[in-house]
């Protein structure tokens, strides 16, 4: 469908039922959000039945609730060039020039990068890094999307000399869990902060007094809740996506911060032993 959602909504208020009624001034006045709701979110907040949520996306020509999100989340892309609407215009009806996507995700990811300044707390990085250097063990886990930032930030973190764990297994980090103790760390990576997994693991690391340091979004998500410490990430992607992509990008710079604050702090013990592996890696390519 090429029709302006909203427009279309207010031009046929006069036609719909009190129900309807409720369910439409609901999305007009919140339009950016509703991409991210599902469809019990939406029926609570316009006081409404789930059914209702459902005969009102047919009567606006659409099969479901899932389709008719799609569709306000690639309109909402077309209008708004942000953050949130990479997904949304890869899989928009329009065809695009390869140079406006690219130019498009280039923009998106220097918004991306440069939100961070607005969400991320310098002390919560000095506490993670104090948090990683005093713990016995450590352990970074994430799942899906995330999972390649966790194996970017070991890769880093194995040079600060500290005994480093990764894994995206639930069952593998719980064996892992069982053998660590109060005051080490588990670092969980999440694009949405409400993953399943996510979440046992740091109920089951808080049983244990283990530090959980969460990495998610701004939004107060259930690992917010359950992370001693707590770096945020942009709101930079809504539910509606074809991968996690601007994300990882806030993700990846959050870790990149995190491994170099805390090799800051410990070059005076580590620097020596640093430089060693440097030049035997050097020496081994020649």
């Amino acid at each position: 469908m090429h029709l302006d959602i909203f427009a279309t909504i207010e031009e046929r208020l006069q036609t719909l039922s009190d129900i309807e009624i409720k369910i439409a001034g609901f999305l007009l006045e919140n339009r950016t959000v509703i991409a991210t709701m599902s469809i019990r979110e939406l029926a609570q907040a316009c006081g409404v039945s789930e059914a209702s949520i459902s005969r009102f996306c047919r009567n606006f020509g659409y099969k479901n609730f899932k389709s008719f999100k799609l569709a306000i989340a690639t309109q909402l892309a077309s209008q708004n060039f942000s953050p949130a609407s990479l997904s949304s215009l890869a899989i928009g009806e329009e065809p695009l020039s390869a140079l406006a996507i690219i130019d498009h995700a280039i923009n998106t990811s220097e918004k991306a990068i440069s939100s961070i300044r607005d969400t991320l707390e310098d002390q919560q990085i000095e506490a993670a890094a104090q948090a990683m250097i005093n713990a016995n063990k450590v352990m970074i886990f994430g799942v899906g999307g995330s999972y390649p930032v966790v194996l970017d930030g070991f890769n880093k973190m194995a040079r600060l000399g500290i005994s480093l764990f990764q894994s995206n297994d639930v069952h593998m980090a719980i064996a892992i869990l069982s053998r660590m103790n109060p005051g080490d760390v588990i670092l969980l990576v999440s694009t949405s902060g409400k993953t399943r997994a996510i979440i046992e693991l740091a109920d089951y690391a808080r049983d244990r007094e283990i530090t959980v340091i969460g990495l998610s979004s701004l939004n107060r998500t259930p690992l917010f809740k359950r992370s001693d410490i707590y770096l945020a990430t942009p709101q930079l992607e809504n539910d509606v996506r074809i991968a996690t992509l601007t994300s990882r990008l806030a993700q990846l710079v959050i870790l990149d911060s995190l491994f170099l604050t805390a090799f800051n702090r410990l070059a005076p013990d580590i620097s020596n032993s640093y430089y060693e592996v440097r030049q035997w890696v050097d020496d081994y390519k020649q």
